[in-house]
Parts: C-alpha cells; sequence; structure tokens
C-alpha cells in the first residue's frame, strides 16, 4: 500500500512539472536551444534538463521582436559563433545575410513559426515547464528537440 502512494505521489509530481497552456503570457522568445537526447562528451556546450545533461548543438538568442542577435552552432568538434554585435564581442563572427532567422509567436492559433538554418518550421506541439520560464518541443526520431526560453 505504501509502494502504491509512494509511485502515485511521484507520478503526480512528474506529471505536474509540465502543462501544456497557451502562447498569450509569453512576451517574446528570449533563446532557443536545439538539444541531443542524450549527452555525450563532456567537452560539449550542456544545459540541464530533466535532471540530466543535454548536449547542445546550437543556440539562438532573439530580440524582443523575435529577429536573431547571436547565433551559435557546432561544427564536427568547435562551436562557431555568429552576432548582429560582432565588432564589440571577441571571437565572433557577422551575422550574414542568408541567416536572416526570426521565431514568431502566433497567439490566435497558439504555435511558433521557426525561422532557422532547416527552413522555417510551425511549432504546433509543445509543453511548458512549471516552475521556469520554458517551453520544450516533443524530441524527434534523432532524438533532439528545441528548447525555449521566455520573458
Amino acid at each position: 500500500m505504501k509502494k502504491n502512494l509512494l509511485f502515485l505521489a511521484i507520478a503526480l509530481y512528474i506529471g505536474g512539472c509540465t502543462y501544456k497552456d497557451d502562447l498569450a503570457k509569453v512576451n517574446f522568445i528570449r533563446k532557443r536551444y536545439k538539444v541531443n537526447e542524450d549527452y555525450n562528451d563532456p567537452y560539449d556546450k550542456y544545459i540541464i534538463y530533466n535532471w540530466r545533461k543535454r548536449a547542445i548543438s546550437n543556440i539562438t538568442r532573439y530580440d524582443s521582436l523575435g529577429n536573431v542577435t547571436d547565433y551559435c552552432r557546432t561544427l564536427s568538434d568547435d562551436y562557431i559563433y555568429y552576432s548582429k554585435d560582432y565588432l564589440s564581442r571577441k571571437n565572433t563572427n557577422p551575422i550574414d545575410e542568408d541567416m536572416n532567422y526570426y521565431l514568431r509567436i502566433d497567439r490566435n492559433n497558439n504555435y511558433l513559426i521557426d525561422s532557422n538554418e532547416n527552413g522555417i518550421d510551425t511549432i504546433r506541439e509543445f509543453y511548458f515547464i512549471r516552475g521556469s520560464k520554458r517551453i520544450v518541443t516533443y524530441p524527434n526520431k534523432d532524438g533532439q528537440f528545441l528548447l525555449f526560453e521566455y520573458q
């Protein structure tokens, strides 16, 4: 009986950490992480999600209008940094004209429009993390998912 109550308490706690919500309370997206389900290399950039280290394959920062300000992507064994403010930042490259990435919030239809290195994607399936200002998509077949931090 005690084991069943403990299992039920754990299930309710884990289920209560995520929830489906609408984007009405989101002012703008600050960061977008492309995250791998499994953490492999100790030299990779990583983020802690669900109490585990997850490797990050790229990071995109946005301004309050949803336009990219900084972009970081991995190439084989290193990271390449791009920035609109590349003159005042060390070791960054200018954002190329073809890197006009953006992220728009469609509050009427409750989805995100994500223009990135792979083209334009409409994100309809996501959930919010309770207690933090994070939105997470479901992993694809390669085990990659997107994690957004919002304001």
